[in-house]
């Protein structure tokens, strides 16, 4: 397991805004006004959100006339959950003790 890209992964998802937009995109295509009406954010800081997401491998965008369409990245979609399934197998298996 890579873990620069562990990182990136877990970078992405490390903000609720970006969990919102990737539950959004799971639900289908949307444009950047789309997902700013959504969000109680600035279209530039969903702009910011989304280039997480993007540079992850996450979600992807196609030109649509003047604006931008996104959706997900499947093949990253299936590298970050192997690659959190991975992480899950590696971590130890114990049981909290209670005080």
């Amino acid at each position: 397991m890579d873990p620069v890209q562990v990182v990136k992964l877990t970078n992405a998802l490390s903000h609720p805004a970006r969990m919102a937009i990737l539950k959004a995109l799971s639900e289908g295509v949307r444009t950047n006004g789309e997902l700013t009406k959504m969000l109680p954010q600035a279209q530039a800081t969903v702009s910011q959100h989304i280039k997480v997401l993007r540079e992850a491998g996450l979600i992807q965008a196609e030109a649509y006339g003047t604006c931008m369409r996104y959706t997900l990245h499947s093949t990253g979609i299936r590298v970050l959950k192997r690659t959190l399934g991975e992480l899950i197998r590696e971590l130890p298996n114990f049981t909290p003790t209670t005080r």
